[in-house]
Formats: structure tokens, C-alpha cells, sequence
């Protein structure tokens, strides 16, 4: 009986170990300068399944403890989970990943709010976005990036801005996250889940990565895997779509902002024209339009 007690403790020491570890990488991820805003990107994710099995050990543990002991391991998980996986099979939800990560059923009150509290404080401690968070789903949705799955559509969008608009400079934050933010013009209808990582990185990083792999296509063939598959995916799509030569015009989606209705104007370098029911309004580029009450029958870009 001892001896088959043996190896199921030296597994739980070795998980143990293992998160220990991921803990300390994940403290130090954000030193470097390259190091991305998203905490589901601390890591590479060849260590998600040596985590994965980790927590699967130490399933047995009261959340609570898993949580306090190793609580950048864990934050980094559910995020790199979620990158990696979110959005596969069309599956929208994010508790099940959550729950099969850690091997155990996630209670909808206190387990959920336990997670996210954890989960904020280390943002926090990380000097990671941590605030303005509507819904705690969605402050796991941000931190993990665009995940895989919808990759492929944000390298659509920055193709097309990249025709109307050209490359940003790529050492102009504030020009390099405008031009970001203008491109969720050219998602299709209907793609939400990946606005929110970009219009909260106020680093730009994605668009940074864009303008390096458009200067040279083989910048990632040494980095995260993430990155790699970014670059697959912009190499598919551009070579798709015909390249970022024809120059193609952004529209104005529609959005809900301040409790109404409003157009958010693309931040072209002109003004847009307008056709409210028959009134034409020269609209200034790159600003939210309110929709007048009672709301319109038709709007038209001219």
C-alpha cells in the first residue's frame, strides 16, 4: 500500500513544482519590452498542457488554495486557454474551458467571483489592464488576445486598412493604435469578441506585429507560436485577397455609445458625406455621429 502511495505523491510534488515555476515565468514576462498586453500571451503555449496536467493533479485542492498558491499560473491559464481554444466548433462560452482546465465544476457564484478577483489582482500586480470590464468573461476575453480562432478575420481587417490608408508609422503610438482601432471598420458583421483586446491595448500590439511581418515576412519564424500562426495567417489571407494594393474605402459601423445609437466615423484623411433620409451632412473623419431621434430610414455614404 505504501509503495502505490509513492507515485501519487511524487506526481502532486512534481505539480506542485510545475506551477511554481509557470508562477515565477509569469511573474517575469513583462520585463522584457517586446513582452505582449494580453496575459494569455505571457507564455508560450507549449507549456498550457504541462499546466493543464498540473491542475488536473491537484484537482482534489480546495479552488480557493489553487488560486492563492498559484495565482499567475492559474490567471495566465485561463487566458492562454482561452486564446488557444475560444471560439472553436462556433462554441462561444468560456466556463467550460475554465472548468476543464482546472478539472472541476465552477461554481456560477463564488467560485466565478473568486477567479475573477484573483484574476484582477494579478493583472494588477502585472501592471496588465484590469479595470472597465463589463461582464468578468470579458476580462478574460481581453487578456487572451485574439484567439486562434479568429485570427484570420483581424488579418482581413488590417489588409483592408492597409489599402485605404497605407502602413502606420510604426514608431507613432498614437498614429499605430488609431490606425488599429479604424481597421474593426472592416470586420464583418457580426465579429465582436476580438474588438475587445484591441480597443483595450492601447500599445498597439497587434498592429506593431503587422508592420513588422509587412516589412519582413519572416520576423516571427523565432517567436511565440502565436506570433508564427499570425503570420501563416496574414501570408493565407494576403495572398488571398490579392495583396494590400487596390485601395478599398472604410465604412462607418454602426455602434451604442453614451446610452444612443451612433456612427463611428472612419479616421480617413477626409471628410465623409453623409445622406440622412435625403439631408446630406459632411461628417468629420474619425469622430462618433449621433443618430438623430426618431432613429432613420435610411443612411447612405456618398
Amino acid at each position: 500500500m505504501q509503495t502505490s502511495d509513492k507515485p501519487d505523491l511524487q506526481m502532486l510534488t512534481e505539480a506542485r513544482e510545475t506551477l511554481r515555476k509557470l508562477d515565477f515565468f509569469v511573474k517575469r514576462s513583462q520585463l522584457s519590452s517586446s513582452a505582449s498586453p494580453f496575459l494569455g500571451l505571457a507564455l508560450d503555449d507549449d507549456k498550457l498542457p504541462e499546466a493543464r496536467e498540473a491542475l488536473h493533479q491537484l484537482s482534489d485542492w480546495k479552488l480557493s488554495k489553487l488560486l492563492s498558491d498559484y495565482s499567475y499560473a492559474c490567471s495566465w491559464a485561463i487566458c492562454a486557454t482561452l486564446s488557444e481554444h475560444y471560439g472553436e466548433d462556433g462554441n462561444a462560452q468560456v466556463w467550460p474551458h475554465i472548468e476543464r482546465l482546472f478539472a472541476k465544476k465552477i461554481g456560477i457564484q463564488d467560485d466565478r467571483i473568486a477567479i475573477f478577483r484573483t484574476f484582477v489582482q494579478t493583472c494588477r500586480k502585472l501592471g496588465l489592464a484590469a479595470e472597465g470590464f463589463e461582464k468578468r468573461v470579458h476580462a478574460f476575453q481581453i487578456h487572451a488576445g485574439v484567439s486562434r480562432t479568429q485570427l484570420r478575420h483581424l488579418a482581413r481587417a488590417f489588409i483592408a486598412q492597409e489599402r485605404s490608408l497605407g502602413l502606420p508609422d510604426e514608431n507613432d503610438i498614437v498614429q499605430l493604435n488609431r490606425w488599429e482601432d479604424d481597421a474593426l471598420h472592416y470586420l464583418a458583421a457580426g465579429v465582436e469578441v476580438l474588438q475587445r483586446p484591441i480597443l483595450m491595448d492601447h500599445s498597439a500590439w497587434m498592429a506593431a506585429a503587422y508592420v513588422e511581418w509587412r516589412r519582413d515576412q519572416n520576423a516571427f519564424s523565432k517567436r511565440s507560436s502565436y506570433l508564427r500562426q499570425f503570420g501563416e495567417t496574414l501570408q493565407t489571407e494576403f495572398e488571398s485577397s490579392g495583396g494590400a494594393v487596390k485601395r478599398v474605402v472604410a465604412a462607418p459601423r454602426l455602434i451604442w455609445e453614451d446610452g444612443r445609437p451612433q456612427l463611428a466615423i472612419p479616421g480617413q484623411s477626409r471628410r465623409f458625406r453623409l445622406l440622412v433620409d435625403g439631408v446630406l451632412h459632411r461628417v468629420r473623419a474619425g469622430r462618433l455621429w449621433p443618430l438623430p431621434y426618431p432613429l432613420l430610414l435610411i443612411v447612405t455614404e456618398n
